[in-house]
């Protein structure tokens, strides 16, 4: 149920760089996801909400491609969906972020180049998970990560590859890898990376202690914003481990726009003042976020917390960067 957002809270237009629609995730626990399941989540947003970024979520492969090439089966079905959405309100699949494995047997530049062909022109960007930790309980064998991924050869000519077909990087990675990204983005300058779901800070097990692991992240945040070619998107920290016990003393059941604003505050302002605006993105990352917030609440936090910001430079973070970032045309809305 969702509580609704403060009239005049929102900017006028809205992208959402980084959510899901898939067709069953057993691995993971979720049902089923569809277009309509995700625009219900975000009809509270109204006609603010114009384009979406589907970022891969392992559905939809195609079993009768070659090994390496069997996700170019969901890139067709999200090119599908865009091509089904152009001319709705909401541009869902407007952009999207594919996968391709630097350690499969077929070359590198071979299965991009399969996954271009599938995203019939709306491929920006590839990812291949790296979240990867010693504690077993962070790491999803669906993903098959392995340690130190991001310092092997085979990662940076991966990185190369993109760089040389305009691709971006989208980097999902857990906060102790920090040091390992900022590597990678040294090594290949000339690739546009974005850091996906804020750095995912790890808060439970070993790093339990929320002093130190906030520490950690606030500096290598710092550490992964003087690479010029690096940018983050904003999302998941309504998900960091305690909130969820915070939101029952505080507020109950559900968050207030308010009340998770307040709690967010210095994670949001470190992101945006170490990246600035310019480099900073919006993600929903629905429906696995769903857990912890309704889509409402989450941009209603995020816009208190922006407040302080100019209205160009909230409407970057809400729309214009991922606008820039993953080429979806927006001429006429003024981003």
């Amino acid at each position: 149920m969702d509580r609704g957002i403060v009239q005049g809270s929102l900017p006028p237009v809205i992208i959402d760089a980084h959510h899901h629609i898939f067709g069953g995730m057993a691995e993971l626990g979720y049902p089923d996801y569809e277009p309509g399941d995700y625009l219900r989540d975000a009809a509270p947003l109204g006609s603010n909400l114009r384009a979406t970024v589907f970022a891969e979520c392992n559905t939809h492969y195609d079993a009768a491609q070659p090994p390496g090439l069997e996700a170019t089966g969901e890139t067709r079905f999200a090119a599908r969906l865009g091509a089904r959405f152009d001319e709705e309100p909401v541009r869902c699949a407007s952009a999207i972020i594919g996968f391709a494995d630097p350690f499969a047997d077929l070359p590198f530049e071979k299965i991009v180049d399969a996954q271009v062909v599938a995203g019939d022109g709306r491929l920006r960007a590839i990812r291949r998970s790296t979240a990867w930790d010693e504690d077993a309980q962070f790491n999803y064998p669906i993903l098959k990560t392995l340690p130190h991924m991001m310092r092997d050869e085979r990662f940076c000519h991966a990185l190369h590859v993109l760089a040389q077909r305009d691709l971006v990087f989208d980097a999902w990675l857990y906060h102790p890898q920090f040091g390992e990204l900022v590597d990678l983005a040294k090594r290949v300058p000339d690739c546009t990376i974005v850091l996906d779901h804020a750095g995912m800070v790890l808060s439970k097990g070993r790093y339990a202690d929320s002093n130190r692991s906030w520490s950690d992240w606030r500096d290598g945040i710092a550490r992964l914003a003087e690479r010029p070619n690096l940018n983050v998107k904003i999302g998941v920290l309504a998900s960091i481990h305690g909130l969820d016990e915070i939101r029952q003393k505080t507020c109950g059941e559900h968050w207030t726009g308010p009340a998770l604003a307040e709690h967010l505050a210095p994670w949001l302002d470190h992101l945006v003042c170490s990246f600035g605006p310019e480099r900073c993105l919006f993600e929903s990352n629905f429906p696995i976020d769903k857990a912890h917030c309704d889509f409402a609440t989450i941009v209603e936090a995020f816009s208190l917390a922006f407040g302080g910001l100019g209205p160009s430079e909230r409407n970057a973070i809400f729309a214009g960067n991922a606008a820039r970032i993953y080429k979806i045309d927006l001429q006429d809305e003024g981003v």
